[in-house]
């Protein structure tokens, strides 16, 4: 039931020349040269070949990007999550290169090997269906609300005065938990992207140049980042300044008057902060478009599914909502569910928020309804989402 692992291939749109692939298994050249002879063919006819289902189910996507780059994916999964993967993928590599690099090929080569410096960070993003953070998939930065929230955002604008950027944010346990309102200005694709980099980036502090995929693609800032304790980062986007000792030593003074509510911050157990959550759920993700953010949480079921199948189980129901359902795009509210053996399920998709939910397949399906709705209203209420 559940995605199996995706092979993903990147060539020049013009001549069709190999640039890297990424994946399980590495494809032979008869695979490789079909997949990208099939698109071209398609082309040469005036038609743009777009995805294609093979005989035991999988599935073939390709895009091209601004006339340059091709890339396809491989992989078990419904159309509109492999195009979403791409634009994951190809949002990264605009992020460590910028888009003149991959705009203007002049040497395929010299391509080749700077594109090696985008692999970690392209590997986690086809690795992160394994893991408890969703904004790969949904698109939007996976948010931690933290009990003493307004103390922690005194801090946050206090380093971005330090910094001089008006771009700051705090991550507690790799998810956005506050952050300034240009921070929150970026696009939805540049915050999950972000957020993904600097959680796998190691060290207590990194000053590496990014281009943002939307706001800045071709000039690029400094993304400084810092560990403040386990578990704790702060990031800013900076110009030619500061230095990286100096702006350690600021921000050493920033956040040491609230050093303990950060701790208590990262120690806290559950995403939502002081909301709770009905006893009958087992896991739940929200998202707010309007505020460009999303929640999730998991419980695991003492006798029946570990914490892990519950975070597969959310992520599977999302996907089959927003590829089978949601997509529709109706101009009204849509709610629908799913029953299987190991769990239940429901959704609720508004003009501004998504919601869905996990619940144990005792639970009786009329009250998933109630339970969903009354979620929905409480925790969007209580965290101003």
């Amino acid at each position: 039931m559940l995605p199996t692992s995706t092979q993903l291939l990147c060539l020049t749109a013009s001549s069709g020349v190999p640039l890297f692939s990424r994946g399980p298994a590495r494809p032979s050249f008869p695979v490789l040269g079909s997949l990208t002879g099939v698109h071209m063919f398609g082309a040469g006819q005036g038609a743009e070949l777009l995805s294609c289902v093979g005989l035991g189910g999988g599935r073939v996507v390709w895009r091209v990007f601004v006339d340059s780059v091709m890339l396809i994916a491989v992989g078990n999964r419904e159309e509109e999550e492999l195009q979403r993967l791409l634009d994951n993928v190809w949002g990264a590599m605009v992020l460590v290169l910028g888009l003149d690099q991959l705009t203007h090929v002049r040497n395929v080569e010299r391509l080749k090997k700077e594109l090696r410096c985008c692999f970690f960070l392209i590997d986690h993003l086809l690795e992160e269906d394994q893991g408890e953070f969703l904004g790969a998939l949904t698109h939007y930065p996976d948010c931690v609300v933290p009990a003493d929230r307004t103390v922690l955002q005194t801090a946050v604008d206090a380093s971005s005065r330090t910094l001089d950027s008006e771009f700051c944010c705090l991550l507690v346990g790799g998810r956005l938990a506050v952050a300034t309102e240009r921070w929150w200005s970026l696009s939805a694709l540049e915050l999950v992207l972000l957020s993904t980099l600097t959680r796998i980036s190691s060290g207590s502090g990194s000053d590496r140049p990014v281009f943002l995929p939307h706001s800045s693609p071709s000039v690029p800032l400094r993304l400084l980042s810092f560990t403040l304790l386990t578990g704790a980062m702060v990031c800013a986007l900076c110009g030619p300044g500061p230095a990286l000792q100096e702006a350690r030593g600021g921000l050493t003074l920033c956040w040491a008057p609230v050093f303990q509510n950060l701790r208590e911050g990262v120690s806290q157990q559950s995403a939502l902060g002081p909301v709770s959550v009905r006893s009958e759920l087992l896991a739940l993700v929200l998202i707010s478009r309007a505020t460009t953010r999303s929640v999730s949480w998991v419980t695991p079921h003492p006798q029946t599914l570990t914490r892990r199948h519950c975070w597969e189980l959310l992520r599977y129901f999302y996907a089959y909502c927003w590829t089978r359902v949601f997509s529709l795009d109706l101009d009204r509210p849509l709610q629908t569910y799913m029953t299987t053996d190991e769990c239940k399920s429901y959704a609720v998709h508004t003009h501004t928020h998504t919601l869905c939910v996990i619940a144990p397949p005792t639970v009786p399906t009329p009250t998933l309804r109630a339970a969903a709705t009354h979620t929905l209203t409480n925790i969007s209420t209580a965290l101003g989402l």
